[in-house]
């Protein structure tokens, strides 16, 4: 094997890591805040809710400022929002590599995904 393969094994195994960890810690998360949920007797389910299958600012804020299930919220919220976040770090991990490497046409794809990964978030929020 040659130093190049090699390094695109390195490669490969980092961005595995990151991808696995990242994965772990969400599902740890929103697991627990299951649990947690479940054990508190406060898993509820609207259908009428659910049909609407939206979650707006609006909704986030007035969910974050009940004290109440703070903890339950957090736990569920931060292993979703972690959730969404791994991809993220695998391309951005991915596009400082190929800019070490002087990959320039690898790095210009992994910033346009990273732009895309952005632009629709901006959209979802913005979504009414």
């Amino acid at each position: 094997m040659n130093e190049n393969e090699e390094k695109k094994i390195t490669l490969r195994i980092n961005l595995s890591r990151i991808i696995t960890i990242g994965l772990t810690i969400a599902l740890i998360l929103m697991a627990t805040g299951f649990i947690v949920n479940a054990a508190a007797g406060n898993i509820e389910i609207d259908i009428e809710k659910l049909e609407k299958n939206t979650f707006g600012l609006k909704d986030f804020y007035s969910s974050f400022k009940s004290t109440d299930n703070l903890l339950i919220f957090l736990l569920s919220y931060l292993g979703i929002f972690i959730l969404i976040l791994v991809p993220a770090a695998g391309v951005i991990f991915s596009l400082i590599y190929f800019i070490l490497k002087k990959n320039w046409k690898l790095a210009a794809i992994s910033t346009g995904v990273i732009l895309v990964l952005i632009l629709s978030g901006v959209i979802g929020f913005i979504k009414p």
